[in-house]
């Protein structure tokens, strides 16, 4: 297995073991800022529609970018920066705003991501690579 992909693989648990850590929590989090429930999925919701869109816009964006590890690293930035900012969450309206921010993230990181990485894979270890 080449270098990049251990790199890539290693950024990708990082973000996924972080994500996973704080998902299961998000709720009672948003709760605290007195959330209903309405206003807890839907702005799941937001981050999840707003991702999609912006990874199918950024993606063709990304398409003219020949260096593709600085998108990664500033996705990373960007999703990094979002979850320390849900320690400054007050209100529904941050809320909002943050899960805004990490869609933006995101949707720069995973056309980025998905696209070095299959660049990087081993010809006839595609599969035990993807697994």
């Amino acid at each position: 297995m080449k270098s990049g992909i251990k790199i890539l693989l290693l950024a990708n648990f990082i973000n996924i073991f972080g994500y996973a850590f704080f998902a299961p929590l998000y709720a009672i989090f948003a709760q605290k800022i007195n959330a209903s429930i309405l206003v807890i999925a839907s702005s799941w919701s937001v981050y999840t529609i707003t991702t999609g869109l912006l990874m199918l816009i950024i993606g063709r964006i990304e398409n003219n970018i020949p260096n593709k590890k600085y998108l990664i690293i500033l996705g990373y930035f960007i999703l990094s920066f979002g979850a320390l900012s849900f320690l400054l969450v007050q209100n529904t309206f941050h809320l909002f705003a943050v899960q805004l921010l990490n869609a933006i993230g995101t949707g720069i990181v995973n056309p980025a991501w998905k696209t070095l990485f299959s660049k990087s894979k081993d010809r006839g270890e595609e599969a035990k690579e993807w697994s």
